[in-house]
């Protein structure tokens, strides 16, 4: 299997910089899970790993929705 160099040196967002500050906030968010799934684990006797697991599938959905959802808008809206 050969790798599509061309693939790779292409900024996925656009712009170098972006594409490391995101890769930045995915590393720093996926740290937040793990401690937040650690912290549940050690105050709570009777841990529901199922729930865990779930709560940490939905972080990941959030943290990738600005690249997932077409329709998601990073402006604030206004409130008439």
């Amino acid at each position: 299997m050969t790798e599509d160099t061309q693939l790779f040196s292409k900024p996925y967002l656009g712009d170098s910089r972006l594409d490391r500050m995101m890769g930045v906030i995915f590393a720093l968010s996926g740290e937040v899970a793990v401690l937040k799934a650690d912290i549940a684990r050690l105050t709570n006797k009777t841990v529901d790993e199922a729930k865990i697991e779930t709560e940490m599938q939905a972080f990941a959905r959030e943290i990738l929705k600005p690249l997932t959802d077409p329709d998601f808008d990073v402006a604030p809206r206004q409130v008439r």
